[in-house]
This record gives structure tokens, sequence and C-alpha cells, in this order.
């Protein structure tokens, strides 16, 4: 045992001992090695020896072996335990496991007592100290399995809450679904009866007043089926929703490539429903508008849509093409934009430059 003098004389317990004491506590030390996951001692157990860690390390347990068990604490290289069970010879207060394979030092019981017998002074203030860490001890267990306990039924209430909140959420979701398909019903039913009176007029400005109209409405319904295929719980992806209008509304007007070059730029952004509804009608107008009036293919048709976050939290749709000779005179769709953006979102202006159309509509989202 002459390899434990250095080691002993190192341990905190001990080290204002005299050489001589620690000679003394060497030659009654005996080395024990244990597995990780090995009990090395029971809580309620008598206790008739301490333990000093070599290497390893050993985790401190309060019932262990029940459902509310609590881990206290990890002791390491240097540490004792087991030591107020050789002092007041009290039972175990806790169990003690390898957390890792460990080599430990044990003090018996009879050769402890051997070691204080000349001094039972001593021995009696230990016992009383001893009697105190344990009460001390007791305290603070107990209202750690308190906290435990209440921390336990937080978080079982919480996953309720969430399972309910997700509840309410599916159901939103799925009755949202049912209004919009409902709605589509209904659109698609309008342009039913309007493209029936459309074909019984032979007046040609009241047929292309009807088919504006029947356009117009369709685009909508085209819309309205694509929010029904994308509306989740957690909202509308932005750039998916509003390629996929832009797509839905040009294979409508059997816009091709060569036509119009239509260019988007969207920034990762959800979009609530009462902020995708009227963004979606919003561009459904312009591009309807625009699709309607032109003449011919020109390299100047060029359409862009930006949707992208900017200061104090607001989102910002810009959408811009080339003047026409129409927006001259008179422009209907973007009246019905200015409208639907003041009315639903938040502000709109516009810039007309080097030859173009600037329409900006800022508005704070919703969660």
């Amino acid at each position: 045992m002459s390899n434990f003098f250095e080691f002993l004389r190192g341990v905190p317990f001990f080290r204002s001992l005299p050489d001589s004491d620690i000679e003394t506590i060497k030659e009654t030390c005996r080395e024990k090695l244990y597995k990780t996951g090995d009990i090395i001692c029971n809580e309620g157990d008598i206790g008739d020896n301490l333990f000093i860690i070599v290497c390893g390390s050993v985790e401190i347990w309060k019932n262990y072996k029940t459902n509310n068990n609590d881990l206290l604490s990890v002791y390491g290289p240097g540490q004792l335990f087991g030591e107020l069970s050789l002092i007041d010879d009290s039972p175990r207060s806790a169990t003690v496991v390898a957390r890792q394979d460990c080599k430990l030092l044990s003090i018996q019981r009879d050769d402890f007592n051997e070691i204080t017998r000349p001094n039972p002074v001593s021995k009696s203030i230990m016992c009383y100290l001893s009697n105190m860490i344990r009460k001390r001890t007791e305290t603070f267990t107990q209202g750690l399995q308190i906290r435990n306990r209440k921390l336990q039924k937080a978080h079982e209430d919480r996953l309720k809450i969430e399972a309910k909140y997700n509840a309410a959420l599916l159901e939103k979701n799925n009755l949202l679904r049912k209004i919009h398909h409902q709605v589509s019903h209904n659109l698609e039913t309008i342009t039913n009866v309007l493209d029936i009176q459309a074909s019984l007029t032979d007046d040609k400005q009241m047929y292309k007043l009807y088919q504006k109209n029947f356009n117009r409405i369709k685009a909508m319904l085209l819309f309205h089926q694509a929010v029904c295929q994308m509306l989740n719980s957690s909202g509308t992806k932005a750039g998916i929703y509003i390629g996929r209008l832009v797509n839905e509304i040009c294979d409508f007007y059997e816009i091709q490539p060569d036509i119009f070059n239509i260019q988007i730029s969207v920034e990762n952004i959800m979009l609530h429903p009462q902020d995708a509804i009227p963004l979606g009608l919003i561009i459904n107008e312009f591009l309807s508008g625009t699709f309607q009036n032109f003449s011919q293919p020109d390299k100047d048709n060029l359409i862009q849509i930006s949707l992208k976050n900017i200061e104090g939290g607001e989102v910002e749709l810009s959408v811009s093409k080339h003047k026409s000779d129409l927006d001259e005179i008179e422009n209907p769709e973007l009246y019905i934009i200015k409208q639907l953006a003041d009315k639903h979102l938040g502000r709109s202006f516009q810039i007309e430059e080097d030859g173009k159309i600037w329409l900006f509509i800022r508005f704070i989202p919703r969660n």
C-alpha cells in the first residue's frame, strides 16, 4: 500500500494531518475495484466502511430502486463517501453506483474506531456533525423531490396544453379547408352562369364584359384551389404559394414564356391565411389585368414580383410592369389592388419610373 501514501496526503479530508497519521490510515486501507453499473452500497444498509475514490467516478442516488429516484451528486477522485454511517452507526443514507470503472480505498469500521480511539472528544464531535449533516441532507432531498414532482406535473400539464392547442389548430385548419372548398364551389357555379349568359348575347361589348368578369372569377377560383391544397396549421410558404399561383394564372390565360418574362423573388416567409388571401388576390388582379390588356409580344413585357422582409418588422410586396397605353387612360385593376391592400393588409403606394409602373404594398404580418 506504499504507493497510496502520496495520494492520501493529497485528499482534502486528510490534508491537515501529519504524515504519521496518514501512514496509519494508509495501513488500514484496502483496495477495491468496481465495474460500471456496480452497486457499491445500498440505501438503508448498515454501513461498516467508508470509501475513498482513487480513480473513476460514482453516482449518489436517493430512492435508487424506485420510480421517484433522484441523482444527488457525482463524486470523482479524492472524494469520500460512506463516512457518516461509519461515524454514527446509522444506515446508509443513499445508494452509490459506479458511474465508470473505478478503484476505491476502503477503511473498515473497526480500523476507523481504532484510529479515533485515542481522542474520544473528536469522535463525539464527529458524531454530532454527522447527525447534523444527515438531517440537513434529508431536508434538502425532500425539498428536491417536491420540486421534481412539481416540475414533472408542470411538464405533463404543458404536454396536455400542447395537445389541446394542436387539436384546435387542426380543427381550425379543417374548417378553413371546408370554407375554401365551399367558396371554390360557389365561384365555379358563378363562372358557369357567366359562361352561359355570355353565349346567349350578341352584344360584343356585353360579351367582352362577361368574359372579363368570367376570367377574373376563374382566376380567383384557381387561387382558392391553391389555398385548399397548401393550407396547413403553420401557415403557407410564400415562395411555393406565389409560384404556384402565378403558374395557375399563366396556364389559364395560356401565357407562354416568350410572351412575358415573369421574374419572382420571394424570401423565406410563412404567410398567415389572412395575409395569404389578399396577397393572392392582389397578384391575381395584377396579372389578370396585365394579361387581358396586352396586344403583341414585346421584349419589354417584363413582370417582376418580389416579397421580402424590411425594417420595422414589415413585409413588402412589390410588383412591376412596363406602362401600357391603357395605363394612361384607366386601369381598374390598379384601383382594386390598392383597395385590397389598404383595407386588408397595410399601405400601398405607386411609383412610375423609366416607363415602368412599380406598386409597393407594406404590411405587418400576422402570427
